[in-house]
């Protein structure tokens, strides 16, 4: 007879339950169907793996070496694994009592429970001697736990047993109205199906849009115009427990579809409860937005070729730039300016479009940009030819919602600069001509105040002394002479003033008097203007009355020509 080597350990079998537990509630299940409990039973699925639980845990968490005990000694002396398994199954043959299990039918119920595990056992790969020390071990700890909790049951009275049995089935009925009022309450449809499908129940929702006489033992996928026409073909359209959107009545009411088996609720129950949430008002929203969305779709694309078509066509260098500096689009005019293809400018560091003594400070001022902050700006710019160039750069961050890119804008200034030290020379030499204007309108003012002096000496020399003559002489003749001296001094004055021509000279205006002088000069009637603080026309006025003294109107001659001739002959 061949001898089995025995276990150290028989407990580690026990303990490796743990990793059957689908196994063993499956194996449960079947015996207690085998055994008719089944059917007078409301027990959820997750039932069985609470009484797998109450039961083992305590194995598991509290027998931690093997201890060689028998049935009596545990009877006399509980273990505390015991006490706590007995005082699970206690609580739970309470109440499923008060539920109206019988006796026999929860002691049944363990028993299945107990060969299940046995069974478990007998089907591990281990040593046969192991298997059996296992299963007595376990056994001798639940036949303990049984009379213990047995011991409860014969304990409590059967007044007090019918007492709970009442106070629990009403307990029950009110729950069960709570419910049927919660689901006729809501304005989402449920059914409730047999196996093969056909409507059992509905709620009060769901009769609103059926009629209920009609809809009872229909299919329920040809009373909401599903795809399919069996139950097999319908559960491959729409799979348990997914979520589908279906429309009725044409598509003017529209559902979620969600279909669940009643195992989910009670290992017994079959067929299927099939679940209907109006979405009518949330697809009128999706429809709406989606119109929306579509709308800005087409705008943010009408915007974008609007965008790519500015970009594209700007008369300045568009670059956009990421934090890396690299160059990641550019625009035709960049791509002239740098002389440089496109596709080589884009990916290309930003920093080589400058001279080297710039990049450093480019580099600079993009990393210390602010969020919408513009820096502007001159920097120097050089071509792939290396000519390089002045420009003028705008650097603005923007901030996307996946990257930071920059938005630089590079403008050739070199004309501009031109135009600049241009215009720095002509300011120059404007300067310079105010300060010969000054000197010269200086000399005009000493020669005036000369000349001043001199008319002012020949009138008190000779003219006083001519016209007291006058004054006092008989003779006609000869104050007829006295007078021809004074015209003769008069106009003789004349000559005294480098610019004047004739005694109708003495006819202008000190005003005229000037104007004829700068005419002489060369002057124009914008410049005059200028010189003499007047406005334009005011100068234009002063030429005609000119003219008009000196009989020059209608005659065709030339002002300045006069003047300057008639200058000449007296000189």
């Amino acid at each position: 007879m061949q001898t089995l080597e025995k276990s150290k350990n028989p407990l580690d079998l026990i303990l490796s339950l743990r990793d059957w537990e689908e196994s063993f509630l499956e194996k449960w299940f079947e015996g207690m169907r085998r055994a008719g409990y089944l059917k007078h039973t409301s027990a959820k699925l997750n039932d069985r793996a609470l009484g797998f639980w109450g039961v083992m845990a305590p194995f598991f968490e509290r027998l931690e070496s093997y201890q060689s005990v028998d049935f009596y000694d545990l009877i006399d002396s509980p273990q505390d694994a015991v006490k706590d398994i007995a005082e699970f199954l206690i609580m739970e043959s309470r109440r499923h009592r008060f539920r109206g299990v019988t006796a026999e039918m929860y002691l049944g119920c363990f028993k299945t429970f107990i060969h299940s595990l046995e069974d478990i056992i007998q089907e591990m790969e281990a040593d046969p001697y192991d298997k059996i020390q296992a299963t007595l071990l376990l056994r001798r700890y639940l036949d303990v736990a049984e009379c213990l909790f047995m011991g409860d049951w014969t304990n409590m009275t059967q007044q007090e047993a019918d007492k709970n049995l009442k106070e629990n089935t009403r307990s029950l009925t009110l729950e069960k109205h709570k419910v049927q009022n919660i689901l006729d309450s809501t304005r989402d449809l449920v059914f409730l199906t047999d196996e093969q499908g056909l409507v059992q129940e509905m709620n009060a929702a769901g009769q609103d849009y059926f009629d209920e006489d009609e809809a009872l033992n229909e299919p329920f996928w040809r009373l909401l115009d599903l795809e399919g026409n069996d139950l097999d073909e319908v559960l491959r359209y729409y799979p348990l427990g997914s979520s589908q959107e279906i429309g009725l009545l044409n598509d003017s009411v529209f559902f979620v579809l969600k279909i669940s088996p009643m195992s989910e609720v009670s290992m017994v129950s079959e067929g299927y409860m099939v679940f209907l949430k109006n979405i009518s008002c949330v697809v009128d929203q999706r429809d709406q937005l989606a119109n929306r969305l579509q709308q800005r779709t087409n705008d943010l694309e009408e915007s974008g070729k609007l965008f790519r078509s500015l970009f594209r066509s700007a008369g300045e260098g568009l670059l956009l730039v990421d934090i890396n500096f690299r160059i990641v689009e550019a625009n035709q005019m960049s791509c002239r300016l740098f002389a440089v293809p496109r596709e080589e400018l884009i990916q290309q560091d930003c920093r080589s479009i400058t001279e080297q003594g710039e990049r450093v400070h480019l580099a600079r001022i993009i990393s210390e940009l602010d969020e919408e902050e513009v820096w502007v700006g001159e920097l120097a710019g050089i071509r792939t030819t290396g000519e390089k160039f002045p420009m003028e750069v705008t650097v603005n961050r923007v901030d996307l919602p996946k990257r930071t890119l920059f938005h630089v804008v590079v403008r050739d200034i070199t004309a501009r600069k031109s135009l600049e030290k241009s215009l720095q020379r002509e300011k120059q030499h404007l300067e310079e001509m105010n300060v010969t204007l000054r000197n010269v309108m200086k000399s005009i003012d000493q020669q005036k105040r000369e000349m001043e002096r001199t008319v002012s000496m020949k009138i008190e020399t000779f003219l006083l002394d001519a016209l007291e003559k006058v004054k006092i002489e008989d003779s006609a003749p000869l104050r007829a002479n006295y007078l021809d001296l004074i015209r003769d001094q008069l106009i003789g004055l004349t000559k005294g003033f480098s610019k004047e021509l004739d005694g109708r000279l003495l006819s202008l205006t000190r005003t005229e008097m000037r104007v004829c002088q700068l005419i002489q000069g060369g002057s124009s009637s914008k410049d005059i203007a200028g010189i003499l603080n007047l406005s334009y026309e005011t100068v234009q006025t002063h030429r005609k009355n000119i003219r008009r003294k000196l009989g020059l109107r209608g005659q065709g001659v030339n002002l300045y020509s006069y003047l300057v001739t008639k200058a000449e002959a007296l000189a």
